[in-house]
């Protein structure tokens, strides 16, 4: 195991891999329907916000807040009915 820029890595063959975990509060987030929806407009839209909320291990709070305020704004709107 290797140290470089506070990232260990390990050997594979002639290569080596860097050790990534999500943090742990990454890994309790659940997405609803709009979640989901966020995620994928992102994925295949945003493609450079993705991977960079993807690689900083935020992306699943971030997409969790954006649908926390489209629940909001739904019931807002229902309410206004």
């Amino acid at each position: 195991m290797k140290i470089m820029n506070n990232i260990t890595y390990r050997q594979a063959g002639d290569y080596l891999l860097p050790n990534l975990t999500l943090p742990e509060s990454e890994m309790k987030v659940t997405l609803g329907r709009y979640g989901m929806m966020h995620k994928k407009f992102l994925k295949e839209n945003k493609k450079l916000m993705y991977s960079k909320l993807m690689i900083s291990g935020t992306l699943m709070s971030h997409c969790k807040k954006v649908e926390d305020e489209a629940k909001e704004r739904f019931i807002t709107l229902m309410s206004q009915i």
